[in-house]
């Protein structure tokens, strides 16, 4: 067949299509009873849900963790290191100490969720903390809570802090080396056919992206994410590059990060972009990438999407 012919996407749109429909379907089957079994895990094992429970390589040492996090948060973020506690049953309120967490890290993040919906309800980080900070109370309507924590730019020992909970259990602080995000190089760029399977749809829909919803496109590839980050992203065939054109204001407000995916969605490629024209290198096969553009400094213009132009990719 000649892959020239410009009869040729439609004719690969007969194919792509039902098998990225099927592909959805079983990841939604998948992700759902997984995320029952987590639940129910969590359930009878209340001392797990009060603990930081970062993720490392020994978080895959443990049974269904690497299809649980595969399904409920791809496209992981290798320039932070995460860590998750809760559910918390809260009635009135939480605390932390937000100087652990800037001794830790020079950027930090931590994000309330609703459990089990997954709601953004309360962030906070070291934007609200520039001085070191002191103890954080979140007031919270009573209900369960997940906590995320990330760490950027982090330090050689760290500490996920405590957190203490008015009128119930709290979590304990863990102390950890700068070192759990080694286990990312290991993997990097994998296609494991399981996987390539359950995400076929994320590429159909990066590749027909511009016919779709955009509120279903970003729903179904972005990361739970948190109120300080922007994303931009897409799809880079074999052989292709993309480039980006960075605002100053941008710049001078934000940590821009990039990462390459896998056909799985393991991380294949990723480092921080500081020039205001970047070009990533020819890909050898289809990936699927993502830009994170972090505040780190307060005050500046609201976010505009005109401050990353993207030429190149799907």
């Amino acid at each position: 067949m000649n892959l020239r012919n410009p009869f040729f996407p439609c004719l690969a749109l007969l194919w792509r299509l039902p098998l990225g429909v099927l592909s959805f379907l079983v990841f939604k089957t998948a992700a759902w009873a997984l995320r029952a079994l987590l639940r129910t895990g969590l359930s009878r094992r209340r001392d797990l849900a009060h603990r930081w429970r970062p993720i490392s390589r020994e978080t895959f040492e443990q049974q269904l963790a690497l299809p649980v996090l595969m399904t409920s948060a791809p496209r992981w973020n290798p320039h932070a290191i995460v860590a998750a506690t809760g559910p918390l049953e809260v009635s009135r309120a939480l605390t932390m100490d937000a100087s652990a967490a800037s001794r830790s890290a020079r950027i930090w993040t931590l994000v309330v969720y609703t459990f089990p919906g997954g709601k953004t309800v309360r962030h906070i980080g070291s934007l609200d903390f520039e001085h070191g900070g002191g103890v954080l109370r979140m007031e919270l309507n009573p209900g369960r809570y997940m906590l995320g924590l990330r760490y950027y730019a982090w330090s050689t020992v760290i500490e996920f802090p405590a957190i203490g909970n008015e009128g119930g259990e709290g979590v304990a602080a863990l102390g950890a080396d700068g070192t759990l995000n080694d286990f990312y190089a290991g993997w990097a760029g994998q296609n494991r056919g399981l996987y390539a399977c359950l995400h076929y749809y994320v590429s159909v829909l990066l590749r027909y992206r511009r016919w779709l919803p955009r509120r279903l496109v970003e729903r179904e590839f972005l990361p739970v994410g948190n109120p300080e980050t922007r994303f931009h992203f897409g799809l880079i065939l074999k052989g292709e590059s993309v480039t980006f054109k960075l605002h100053e204001a941008l710049l001078a407000h934000h940590e821009v990060y990039y990462t390459e995916y896998s056909r799985s969605s393991f991380p294949a490629r990723w480092y921080r972009i500081e020039a205001a024209v970047h070009t990533t290198e020819p890909v050898d096969e289809m990936r699927l990438y993502l830009l994170r553009a972090h505040r780190t400094r307060a005050g500046g213009e609201a976010w505009d999407d005109r401050w990353v132009e993207v030429s190149g990719g799907s």
